[in-house]
């Protein structure tokens, strides 16, 4: 495997799939920094220079758009790089929460920035709740909710508002759920500094 790493993001070929993996890590509520980009709520337009011929008006949140600016070009440096030596035409980004917000701003950078030739998919795991949408903020639609236990319920639709098995009827208020659910179990799965300590 072919492998670049950082403090926030991995780069890496994942030869079983034949394509490039960008991955980036999530909140992670006992990282100081992590939860200073999440709390940078503000709207900002999106880096013209970044995201060539995306219209002043899309907006983003201005934690998740400097963290992306951040290692944009050198996460697209690397998958050029990794391009040439696999000849792969498959890109992949991954991440969960705060890490999902950022894959998605990769979809969409990397898209505009790769051949044509080139897929480019993302797979996430945002936080549906989180930025508030009466903050004026949509989310992804697609919702893949886990329940306390452990069952995956599908939720289709922007926001998920209507669903009652889906986040915005479970957990209505972050300020009714739990910090640490946010660290899992997801399929069994611990993520965050907090699993790597136990």
């Amino acid at each position: 495997m072919l492998t670049s790493k950082r403090p926030v993001d991995f780069v890496g070929y994942w030869p079983v799939e034949h394509s490039i993996i960008v991955a980036h890590e999530g909140t992670d509520p006992l990282q100081f920094l992590s939860v200073l980009v999440d709390e940078d709520i503000l709207h900002q337009a999106l880096d013209r220079t970044l995201f060539p011929g995306i219209p002043f008006s899309v907006l983003v949140h201005a934690g998740f758009g400097n963290a992306h600016k951040a290692t944009a070009n050198s996460i697209l440096a690397e998958v050029k790089k990794l391009v040439a030596q696999t000849s792969s035409k498959n890109v992949v980004a991954i991440g969960h929460s705060l890490g999902g917000a950022l894959a998605e701003l990769d979809a969409l950078f990397l898209t505009l920035n790769l051949p044509s030739t080139i897929q480019v998919r993302g797979v996430t795991d945002p936080i549906p709740i989180v930025p508030p949408p009466f903050l004026n903020y949509q989310h992804p639609s697609g919702e893949i909710h886990i329940d306390a236990h452990n069952n995956s319920v599908s939720c289709p639709g922007a926001d998920n508002t209507a669903d009652s098995e889906c986040s915005n009827q479970v957990v209505r208020s972050v300020a009714r759920g739990d910090i640490l659910d946010h660290l899992g179990p997801y399929d069994g799965i611990n993520i965050g500094t907090l699993s790597c300590i136990l």
